[in-house]
């Protein structure tokens, strides 16, 4: 999604003033949302949004962000085209209530609908809202669905009849937390019992086989490598000649202690690398673990 800024930005905040998000694609023949903030009854700034059609007639966002502890910030606007034709607006709220140990982001998501006027679908909104962050009994609590890829298949998961995130989504939640390196996320979300419900879903296949196996990679990452190695040596029975598996499966026997059994795998991985001309590509560990 695109912004263009065109009154004023606050700097060295979250805080945008004047802030244009271009629809793609277009909402029932709106193109565009003009967002701002607007001083309410009680002293704080609600945040605001003007839909604008292709002619630019306006019409409000019946639902807007009010403040609570702070101004709402805009956080990911978009437009879904299943299962009907959707808006979602985010607002963010950063709670921090540090005699509570409350410190986090609340995701606020509004869904409308346009057919046959404009109207909000809180069947929708709760399955993309939730807080991420510290809770007051010293736990944490964690949310998934916080940009528009993984929301938009959140949606159409339970649209269609899902009561457990699919492997395809489950997969790319995982991938997002390796890349921030979340680990506590990771061990929260994939957890053994998580794992045998999406197998017995999905059943391993060489289609899915890389799905899975960057799930035992995970596994592995977080310090899990008995139900790493569980679910590599399944992908294994299914893709047996798969090169990067080898290396996951070397990695996690060897990060276990198992050193006799990595140095297996690490040969294989090694001459598997080497028949396809892939010798420049082999991590410098290898070679040092197998002694060479």
């Amino acid at each position: 999604m695109k912004y263009s800024f065109f009154i004023f930005m606050l700097l060295f905040s979250w805080k945008v003033w004047g802030v244009e998000v271009r629809l793609t694609p277009s909402f029932f023949g709106q193109v565009k949302i003009e967002f701002d903030y607007s001083s309410n009854a009680k002293g704080g700034n609600d945040l605001v949004g003007i839909l604008v059609s292709g002619e630019g007639e306006k019409t409000p966002l019946p639902t807007n962000c009010p403040p609570e502890g702070g101004d709402a910030k805009l956080g990911d606007v978009y437009t879904l085209n299943f299962p009907d034709d959707l808006l979602v607006v985010t607002c963010l709220y950063n709670l921090n209530h540090s005699g509570l140990g409350i410190k986090g982001v609340d995701y606020r998501s509004m869904v409308f609908n346009g057919k046959g006027g404009l109207h909000q679908r809180k069947d929708i909104e709760y399955l993309i809202s939730g807080y991420e962050g510290t809770v007051e009994d010293g736990g944490r609590s964690y949310f998934f669905y916080d940009n528009k890829e993984l929301a938009a298949l959140k949606i159409k998961s339970v649209a269609k009849g899902d009561v457990e995130d699919p492997l395809v989504l489950a997969h790319k939640v995982v991938i997002r937390r390796l890349h921030k390196q979340d680990d506590a996320a990771l061990a929260y979300y994939i957890s053994p019992q998580r794992v045998a419900k999406l197998l017995a879903q999905n059943p391993l296949s060489k289609e899915n086989a890389g799905l899975y196996n960057d799930m035992g990679y995970a596994l592995s990452e977080i310090g899990n490598y008995h139900d790493a190695l569980k679910l590599l040596y399944a992908v294994e029975k299914v893709v047996p000649n798969r090169m990067v598996l080898m290396l996951n499966i070397a990695d996690s026997l060897w990060a276990s202690g198992s050193k006799s059994r990595a140095k297996e795998y690490y040969s294989k991985y090694r001459n598997l690398m080497s028949s396809s001309n892939k010798e420049a590509l082999i991590p410098l560990r290898v070679d040092e673990r197998l002694g060479d």
